[in-house]
């Protein structure tokens, strides 16, 4: 006899009016905007980046880093913003999330905001490390092979 165990997926404790509301309010406020920064932050830390600026120079390697950086934003921003808005969801209302896209820095729930920051910070970075790491790991490829094309085509 075959015994199949099956155990749910783990699901956000969020209701799916929370999630789509926290959706809303990162999307308004631009609040997925970091990812850009977040990447540069990790690239400039990167192998790749200094053996690209003993080639380039500091600022030419700053300035191809940052455009392959943009080049791959589109690509992880979608999976950024969802999962910063599923841990917005996971600590404010869905009420609390409609009352900050509605009314802003005059609603009723800045002041929860304020204080689950650090909660939502906690849960963005176990989230979503690896969407950062896949991120500019995608960018760097992409500037060493720009910055060293012959060397890219001979390890194919």
């Amino acid at each position: 006899m075959l015994v199949i165990w099956l155990q749910p997926l783990p699901v956000s404790a969020a209701s799916s009016d929370a999630r789509d509301a926290a959706l809303a309010f990162v999307e308004q406020r631009h609040i997925g905007n970091n990812l850009a920064s977040m990447g540069w932050i990790v690239a400039i830390r990167t192998t790749t980046f200094g053996v690209l600026s003993k080639k380039l120079g500091e600022p030419a390697t700053s300035l191809l880093v940052h455009a392959k950086l943009d080049e791959f934003r589109e690509k992880y921003q979608a999976r950024w913003d969802a999962n910063l808005a599923s841990a917005y969801a996971d600590f404010m209302t869905a009420d609390e999330l409609h009352s900050l896209v509605r009314y802003g820095s005059a609603s009723s729930a800045v002041g929860k905001l304020r204080s689950v920051r650090n909660d939502v910070g906690r849960e963005m970075q176990a989230a979503s490390t690896s969407i950062l790491e896949s991120y500019v790991s995608d960018a760097m490829i992409a500037a060493f092979k720009e910055a060293y094309p012959a060397s890219a085509s001979q390890r194919r």
